[in-house]
């Protein structure tokens, strides 16, 4: 039996306030322990596996967001790190590439994020990258950093090289960085299309309506025959590639 319009809206407000009062205490409790867990795994990688995942799998089920993967035969541990670039159109993005990928995975984000309590703290902690996008000197010295991270931990940098959320479903303008990430580290670049997400939460959106965010895997692209002069062809192909699985999603 189909639900009537009438479920279906009291539906979407139910996990809105659940949203509104459980997010907050999740963030409190995990923060707090992943804070805590980071002095004894400097590498991060229990931080990841106990605390960040189990973190937004709780974050998920809040949300009311359903998860399906496409194309998890393209991820092959044994071809990676890799450098994962997605589209990016939701803060329930991120959530969803760490519940998707069997990787362990390490983002870069804005500075900024190290101000939201407790989060940025056991971010920073745990390995993740934050750079100072107003500063062209410092982003390329935290790339490097990022590139030396990953050869030297063994996980792969998740980047959203639109550098902001989407409105509308279509790819923004890349910005370099990413692809001067994946050269300076010497790693193939494995990007991942999301779709659904933007529904679920909107940008200028901060509460979730809940749906199916679905999550595809495309087939990895080598760097090695590109250097650091071919960023902009390298850019050039990831852009075609997202662009076209867009298209047949």
């Amino acid at each position: 039996m189909l639900a009537s319009p009438t479920m279906k809206t009291l539906h979407r407000l139910f996990i809105k306030v659940r949203f509104i009062i459980l997010i907050p205490l999740s963030i409190l409790l995990w923060g707090t322990g992943g804070i805590i867990l980071s002095f004894f795994d400097p590498g991060g990688y229990r931080v990841y596996n106990w605390i960040a995942l189990s973190w937004t799998r709780i974050v998920l089920t809040i949300s009311g967001v359903r998860v399906i993967v496409r194309g998890k035969e393209n991820i092959n541990v044994n071809n990676g790190p890799f450098v994962v670039v997605f589209n990016h159109q939701s803060y329930v993005d991120i959530p969803v590439i760490m519940q998707a990928l069997p990787l362990q995975l390490r983002f870069v984000g804005k500075r900024e994020l190290l101000k939201v309590p407790f989060f940025g703290s056991t971010a920073n902690r745990s390995g993740h990258i934050f750079i100072e996008r107003s500063n062209r000197n410092n982003s390329l010295k935290g790339l490097r950093e990022a590139g030396n991270a990953m050869r030297e931990l063994g996980v792969s940098v998740v980047m959203a090289p639109e550098g902001t959320r989407s409105t509308t479903g279509d790819l923004l303008p890349f910005k370099k960085g990413t692809f001067i990430l994946a050269l300076e580290a010497g790693l193939p670049i494995l990007p991942v299309i999301i779709q659904g997400t933007r529904e679920i939460m909107p940008k200028n959106s901060y509460t979730s309506s809940g749906g199916t965010a679905r999550l595809t895997v495309c087939k990895p692209i080598p760097t090695s025959d590109y250097v650091y002069a071919d960023r902009g062809l390298l850019l050039e192909k990831v852009r075609e590639v997202m662009e076209k699985q867009l298209k047949v999603s």
